[in-house]
């Protein structure tokens, strides 16, 4: 509500500005044309006071934009903090759930074992997980399977 209130008071500023611009440059011209010189002086008085005011609008216009990107930035500085918090607690919890997922399957061993050799005949060691069945499962198929489950 705050920046929406501020951003009409910035749209009005620039309203403003660029109407004494035009009553400016029509009070040049109708000087102009009834014949008043522009070294008389309430000519330039008139001149320095539209001046004058037309800066006036013009910085308001200006400090507005400034509270408005102050406003922008807080708002953002807030949600970069609950994102960080968002992720804290899942940095935590996702690991915590993959484990209890892995562990709750009733596996006989888990821990890392010869799967087979390499093409120059060394053995391939990987981590492993061995059911009651005998069966040898990479625990990178398995967080693939649990993953996409959860």
């Amino acid at each position: 509500i705050l920046a929406r209130e501020i951003y009409h008071i910035k749209r009005r500023a620039s309203v403003f500005s660029r109407s004494l611009q035009l009553i400016q440059e029509s009070f040049t011209n109708m000087s102009a044309g009834l014949g008043i010189q522009s070294f008389e002086r309430s000519y330039q008085e008139v001149q320095q006071e539209l001046i004058h005011v037309r800066s006036l609008s013009e910085e308001l216009g200006d400090n507005a934009t400034t509270v408005l990107a102050l406003l922008f930035q807080l708002s953002s500085y807030q949600l970069n903090g609950l994102m960080r918090v968002l992720t804290l607690f899942s940095a935590f919890f996702i690991p915590l759930t993959f484990i209890a997922s892995v562990c709750g399957m009733g596996f006989d061993v888990i821990g890392f074992g010869l799967i087979g050799t390499q093409d120059d005949g060394r053995p391939l060691y990987k981590f492993v997980i061995r059911d009651q069945n005998g069966w040898n499962t990479n625990l990178v198929a398995l967080s693939m399977v649990g993953s996409a489950g959860g």
